[in-house]
């Protein structure tokens, strides 16, 4: 039950951080190409580009990223209380990083596809 319970905290590691990063880039937004920030093509186009793309990656993130924490937490409960499915819990940690790391990736298409959606190939808003 142990190595459960680590293996638990590991898969919590990617949402949280990536809660920490997205919260930040939300509220806290870099000023024009700007280090600790949403980076792409599209959104480096132009100023109103980028802080659409700042905000919008960072309130999308912010909360898929706190419904996989909830999922990958609750994914263990049955790993942690059931004792026949305990052999399973790097199996489960596996999944639940790799949906995890499906979810960053969502992020990054729906922000790319409000992006395309709303501003022109110079970066200028439709």
């Amino acid at each position: 039950m142990g190595e459960n319970v680590i293996f638990m905290v590991v898969s919590a590691f990617c949402p949280i951080t990536l809660i920490i990063t997205a919260l930040v880039i939300w509220k806290f937004p870099a000023d024009y190409k700007g280090i600790w920030a949403y980076h792409t093509a599209y959104a480096e186009k132009s100023p109103a580009a980028w802080a659409a793309a700042q905000y919008y990656f960072g309130k999308i993130g912010f909360f898929s990223n706190l419904a996989a924490l909830v999922l990958s937490i609750a994914a263990f409960v049955p790993v942690l209380i059931v004792e026949r499915f305990e052999p399973f819990g790097a199996t489960v940690c596996m999944i639940v990083t790799s949906a995890q790391i499906f979810v960053l990736f969502a992020d990054i298409f729906v922000t790319e596809g409000m992006l395309i959606k709303n501003f022109d190939n110079n970066g200028n808003p439709k």
